[in-house]
């Protein structure tokens, strides 16, 4: 395991899967401000843990 890999979670990875899903938020066809907010607050929970977990591997 590397330094930008825990246990549960490859960091790679995991930034590319958020980019993807930041680059659709509101490209659905029936999207609307409410799900802008759920796919924007879902992406953003994911950036947090992302950010936490960075914290323990320093």
């Amino acid at each position: 395991m590397n330094s930008l890999q825990t246990s549960s979670l490859n960091v790679p990875q995991e930034l590319k899967s958020i980019a993807h899903a930041v680059r659709r938020i509101g490209t659905r066809r029936r999207s609307n401000p409410e799900t802008f907010l759920v796919e924007k607050e879902e992406a953003s929970e994911r950036l947090l843990k992302l950010a936490k977990a960075l914290e323990v591997i320093q």
